[in-house]
């Protein structure tokens, strides 16, 4: 994965990254994304993880958080484009 950071007026992107696993499979695992809007810090979004891990499971109980953490705002095209994926907080 590429090291550059998406930069938005000079302030790093946050985006709140975890991996689901189906509770029927649990190998089954994929990573999701939830971004946050520009000039966010990664303590809100430390802050608001749990509560918004909470809500995306319980809209999809058939998976469950095995793992998470804020970062900055992956390259990936592919996790960008991930159709799970919340919009911007």
């Amino acid at each position: 994965m590429s090291t550059a950071v998406i930069q938005v007026m000079g302030t790093n992107m946050i985006e709140l990254a975890f991996i689901v696993c189906l509770m029927s499979a649990p190998h089954d695992c994929r990573q999701k994304v939830i971004k946050f809007m520009p000039g966010q810090s990664a303590a809100l979004c430390m802050y608001h993880a749990q509560p918004m891990l909470a809500a995306w499971v319980g809209q999809r109980p058939d998976y469950r958080v095995t793992k998470w953490r804020c970062r900055e705002m992956a390259d990936s095209l592919a996790e960008r484009n991930d159709p799970d994926a919340a919009p911007p907080l």
